[in-house]
């Protein structure tokens, strides 16, 4: 009977602590409540040792841990593993949830990792817990901050301090003092609710392999550490809220869906984008492989994007003014009506592109495409804007043919950024052709011809299989599509940055260029959210050449064949065969003159060439660096009306 009595009293006992762990109603703190409002962003996982285990074996991260930056994340995992994988109440802590912030510290980031252990937080302290794991090459010592006990554990083997302490149900740790200190103040004076951030992690919800939330005010700040900082980021910065994702990490990249909110009363482009519809992408039929980037703008029609634009502008008076004087200005001088003229032609694709630089000289080209919904009705009022530019300035407007298609110049000083704002500020002058349905604009016509070339040949994004398996994990129409070429785009930076910025650029290269194609759609959706998807593709840096080429390239249709042979060995035509190619791909900066010397750095000239309205037109030279002539001939519309012959 006392055999009995004994064991009925176990089970009661035994059954009400499993009722206190894991049945009986119990507060929880979130874990997001505790983060700060300057956090770059935050990666947060429910179920982290699964979700790290997957991460940390894939092809991505075994390469971004050899980054000192990254490998400080792998060390702090893999303390956390050190000092709780082989306990017992791992049992009850390796599917809670987990968050790692990166928050400001000085002029840099450090990491905070906020772990909710629920009902585990009731069983026994901080202390009970270090007394079962550690041993004597631990020293732990404690201290106070605002009220709350920080324990310290500094490894004497790596020489390195783990800082701990507990906010109620959440475990929170970091290997700085700084990281856990800003936990806590937001913890002791708790900052409002942000109602962006919250709409975003709401639509997000719970699961996926790893979530992401980016607050973009701090996380081009953060990019800044990689010297990745640009005009396009700060327009980032002030136009985008908050962004969160579900995420996958593979060996072939990295991929994101989720939510983005914009800052609708600052960026009037963003929210018409937002009323407007999307657009498809046929646009990827034309552009060349090798182009370094771009962003498409997709709507269900331009007209109502113009309509929905202008409606948006009524909430920000100082861009209502801008945009008002400057559509005025250009109707007035002209004499058109820019709806009939333009607008009406337009259908549902614009896009910004740069191509590959047709020479080495470093002259950036960019192309915009616009699609027509009547090629015949968009040249009827191009005509018309040209010949009113005609009448009123005394530009002389150039026409010029190539492969059938003509290439014609005007000046339209604040044409385009009347209506598709600062991104496309950058054709004043352009030069155009139309090439089906597609309005062709650039601010040179070696772009156009270059342009046309990739079609007719198919060497463009939408026939190039590496391009088609990344954007296989894209959708085919979206309102925002930016694009990224990685190995492409990484050389073209270096004229745009200071010297210690690109020298902490060369020294990122190949954790930079391993992402070789970045892609990111923005979709309206339902409450004033986009949706968005972002892809990283990675390609093993052991496939990367010293030029940033792959081993496996997609067909590069400009690139000069290089003799290795001695030379010697060759008649003279096909020694200097790659020179040759090198003077016909020569691009003309300036095109207002009707000659362009280019020299060398001994002030001694390298080619002297006649021009006419940008194509190598008249007398060619060109001389060795001592001063001897090399070469001379003569071009007719770019190509060689008399064969180059040697001096």
């Amino acid at each position: 009977m006392k055999k009995i009595i004994i064991a009925i009293i176990l089970l009661i006992v035994a059954g009400s602590l499993f009722y206190y762990l894991y049945w009986s109603p119990v507060y929880r703190l979130k874990a997001m409540n505790v983060i700060p409002s300057n956090a770059a962003f935050v990666m947060a996982s429910d179920q982290p040792v699964n979700s790290w285990n997957d991460i940390s074996s894939s092809q991505v991260w075994s390469h971004l841990k050899t980054n000192p930056e990254f490998a400080l994340i792998t060390d702090y995992a893999n303390y956390m593993d050190s000092l709780v994988q082989e306990n017992d109440w791992l049992d009850y802590v390796g599917n809670k949830e987990l968050l790692i912030a990166a928050l400001p510290v000085q002029n840099t980031y450090d990491y905070a990792y906020v772990m909710d252990l629920s009902r585990v937080s009731r069983l026994k302290s901080v202390q009970f817990y270090l007394q079962q794991i550690l041993d004597d090459s631990y020293k732990v010592t404690y201290r106070k901050y605002k009220g709350t006990d920080v324990t310290q554990i500094y490894d004497s083997y790596y020489k390195q301090t783990i800082h701990i302490c507990f906010l109620e149900n959440l475990l929170v740790m970091s290997m700085g003092s700084n990281p856990i200190e800003q936990i806590i103040n937001q913890y002791v004076e708790p900052q409002p609710e942000d109602i962006y951030l919250s709409e975003v992690t709401n639509e997000v919800g719970y699961g996926g392999m790893i979530r992401v939330y980016i607050n973009y005010r701090s996380f081009m700040d953060y990019l800044g550490q990689f010297a990745l900082e640009n005009a396009g980021m700060d327009m980032l910065k002030q136009s985008l809220r908050y962004s969160g994702f579900k995420g996958n990490v593979k060996n072939n990249g990295i991929s994101f869906k989720g939510y983005t909110n914009v800052n609708d009363t600052v960026n009037s482009y963003l929210k018409a984008l937002y009323t407007s519809g999307n657009g498809s992408h046929d646009f990827l039929k034309i552009v060349p492989t090798a182009s370094p980037y771009f962003v498409s703008l997709g709507f269900k029609g331009f007209p109502e994007f113009v309509e929905n634009l202008e409606g948006a502008l009524n909430s920000n008076p100082e861009q209502k003014e801008s945009y008002t004087e400057n559509k005025d200005l250009t109707e007035k001088f002209l004499k058109i009506d820019l709806n009939e003229t333009f607008v009406n032609w337009v259908d549902n694709e614009v896009v910004m592109l740069q191509t590959a630089p047709s020479s080495k000289i470093g002259f950036q080209e960019y192309a915009m495409l616009i699609k027509t919904k009547d090629p015949e009705e968009a040249g009827k009022g191009l005509n018309t804007i040209r010949e009113q530019i005609k009448k009123r300035t005394p530009i002389k407007i150039r026409s010029i043919n190539y492969k059938g298609y003509s290439i014609r110049y005007m000046a339209m000083k604040g044409f385009f950024k009347v209506f598709l704002g600062k991104l496309f500020d950058k054709f004043d002058k352009p030069y155009y052709s139309i090439v089906d349905d597609w309005v062709i604009f650039s601010n040179h016509p070696q772009t156009i011809k270059n342009i046309i070339d990739a079609k007719e040949e198919e060497h463009t994004l939408y026939y190039d299989d590496n391009f088609r398996d990344h954007y296989d994990q894209l959708s085919e129409k979206s309102s925002v599509y930016a694009y990224v070429n990685m190995v492409e785009i990484f050389n073209d930076l270096k004229p745009l940055m200071e010297i210690q910025e690109w020298k902490s650029m060369k020294k990122n290269e190949e954790y930079i260029k391993c992402f070789s194609r970045l892609s990111l759609q923005l979709t309206p959706e339902d409450g004033n959210v986009f949706k968005t998807t972002f892809n990283a593709s990675f390609t093993d840096p052991s496939l990367l050449l010293v030029d940033g080429k792959t081993s496996q390239p997609s067909p590069q249709p400009y690139q000069a064949t290089i003799q290795r042979i001695p030379e010697k060995e060759l008649p003279w035509e096909r020694r200097y065969t790659s020179v040759l190619k090198e003077i016909d791909r020569i691009v003309i900066p300036d095109l207002s003159g009707d000659e362009y010397v280019e020299k060398y750095d001994n002030g001694k000239p390298k080619y002297i060439i006649s021009i006419k309205n940008g194509w190598k037109h008249g007398r060619f030279e060109s001389y060795f660096e001592n001063g001897e002539m090399q070469f001379k001939g003569r071009y007719r519309d770019d190509k060689k009306r008399r064969h180059l012959a040697r001096v």
